[in-house]
């Protein structure tokens, strides 16, 4: 945005509407992505009674194993096209398509046939519309955000999992909360230290731009370590946790929100 010499006023220049349009542009993309994968899902839980449909018995035993191959292949070659591009250093500013929201479509998609088994039909639909709601954070709002948004996600995620009635599943969740917790917060500590750059193969890469914010990352991330180990001595009070921690996230999101405006 540049200001007007007779008016004083920020406006739009050409290139901040290309840049705006071609955002909303990749969102709508994303958007048709999600909506045709959740129309897939509810088509699968249409004639559900009491938890499983018989259409989603006929797809997990006929269909999801070759979906999941085919999901499978589509992540390897969306990997093996987003190694290239980064290799190559070929820049996709412009491009409506890029090899990162490939790549994360792909994985969504992986990651649910791969565990739609454990998901069930409705743990997959929130998966669904959490990863499309991260991208709109990540198009809309500042990275520091962004990282908040993907923390909660990620938090809510391993801590609903450790409901599962199996001991293993329960436990591997609530221990990965843990640890990812602790190294988000060492991580985000170790950048504020280095003035937001952390070493990656030997470079330091800025991750965290002059102005963002640390602290809402820091609290989330104890929120899900302090709920994670409370989980883990009893689950009697893990939705209340995970409520809490998605109160935590929405005061922050509008705090962000109305900084924005």
């Amino acid at each position: 945005m540049t200001k007007s010499k007779t008016t004083g006023i920020e406006v739009l220049t050409a290139k901040d509407r290309r840049n705006s349009d071609l955002i909303f542009n990749r969102m709508i993309v994303v958007l048709v992505a999600a909506a045709a994968a959740l129309c897939g899902l509810f088509i699968i839980k249409r004639d559900a009674m009491s938890g499983i449909s018989k259409t989603e018995v006929l797809f997990v035993v006929n269909v999801l194993p070759i979906l999941t191959i085919v999901c499978g292949v589509l992540f390897a070659a969306a990997l093996i096209y987003f190694i290239l591009k980064r290799v190559k250093g070929i820049s996709e500013a412009d491009k409506l398509i890029t090899s990162y929201s490939l790549l994360g479509m792909a994985s969504v998609l992986f990651f649910v046939t791969l565990f739609y088994k454990s998901l069930t039909g409705i743990y997959a639909i929130a998966v669904v519309i959490a990863a499309a709601l991260l991208y709109f954070v990540y198009c809309l709002y500042e990275r520091d955000f962004f990282w908040c948004s993907l923390t909660a996600a990620f938090g809510s995620f391993l801590l609903l999992a450790g409901r599962s009635v199996s001991p293993l599943i329960s436990f591997g969740a609530l221990a990965l909360a843990i640890v990812l917790s602790i190294a988000v917060i060492l991580l985000f500590l170790m950048m504020k230290k280095n003035g937001g750059k952390l070493t990656v193969g030997g470079k330091k890469r800025s991750i965290m731009k002059p102005g963002y914010q640390y602290t809402p990352i820091l609290v989330l991330a104890a929120v899900v370590l302090a709920f994670a180990a409370l989980t883990l001595i009893t689950t009697t009070f893990v939705l209340y946790c995970i409520l809490a921690l998605l109160a935590v996230y929405l005061l922050i999101g509008i705090i962000y929100t109305v900084k924005m405006i």
